[in-house]
């Protein structure tokens, strides 16, 4: 179990989408749905310029994310099956400071 801000995240259940719900989506309201069938997951959230933010912060960070739905309010989350844990480690870390520095200024 990784630890973050007193948040518990699985990450091998996480890795392997077997979770439905994401205990982030929780704390973080503006998470609308996690959702996605093995490596092939998406955090939606509320709106685009959410969404923009949260890939421009995580891509500072370097984690790149590509958006996905009609509407770009989806983060794609495409990762190698072989993918090494300590380097998914990372970008779950990444991804999970991202979402919160916006969530904390907005």
């Amino acid at each position: 179990m990784s630890r973050e801000k007193g948040i518990e995240v699985d990450l091998f259940k996480f890795k392997e989408c077997k979770i439905p719900t994401w205990p982030l989506k929780d704390n973080i309201k503006f998470i609308k749905t996690v959702r996605g069938l093995g490596s092939m997951t998406a955090v939606e959230l509320d709106n685009l310029d959410i969404c923009r933010a949260v890939q421009r912060h995580a891509r500072e960070q370097g984690l790149i994310l590509i958006t996905a739905t009609q509407v770009g309010s989806a983060l794609r989350l495409l990762y190698p099956l072989t993918i090494q844990d300590s380097v998914f480690d990372e970008g779950l870390d990444i991804l999970i400071k991202s979402l919160e520095h916006i969530w904390n200024n907005q």
